[in-house]
């Protein structure tokens, strides 16, 4: 069975943007969307925040170009009442940071990839950076 991964905004950025030196991870993983070896889903949330950071170095209009690119690799979770409630409620200090793993949690997602693991729940280990996704990945056949 494919896996089935959230990734977090910033992995995505670090690709999209090119930033180094994360964007050799975020590499990695999106090679694997486009192989089909994974699958990736992000929130509704993420899509705004994307095109509201791209767009502000390289324009509105190529902004919105790369996320019609990347939008073909991804599956969008909605953001619902449920998942606002959610985070309004919950013990997460930043709200943005709640709303996209709230989304992560209704989702059934396997893996929730970021590289600040840290503003996440402590114990869990499906809250994985990018360099540990990829390890965990290397020695399984994940297709």
């Amino acid at each position: 069975m494919v896996q089935k991964v959230y990734l977090d905004s910033d992995v995505i950025l670090d690709y999209l943007a090119e930033r180094q030196p994360h964007d050799a991870a975020a590499v990695k993983i999106i090679n694997l969307l486009e192989k089909r070896e994974i699958q990736g889903f992000i929130s509704s949330l993420i899509v705004w925040n994307l095109y509201y950071l791209l767009s502000k170095n390289v324009g509105a209009t190529q902004a919105r170009s790369i996320l019609q690119k990347f939008r073909k690799l991804v599956h969008i979770l909605p953001v619902t009442e449920e998942t606002i409630d959610s985070a309004l409620t919950s013990n997460m200090r930043d709200f943005e940071d709640s709303v996209q793993y709230f989304a992560f949690k209704k989702g059934k997602i396997d893996v929730f990839i970021s590289r600040n693991t840290k503003d996440y729940p402590k114990n869990s280990t499906i809250i994985m950076t990018p360099n540990e996704f990829l390890k965990t990945i290397e020695n399984t056949d994940i297709s």
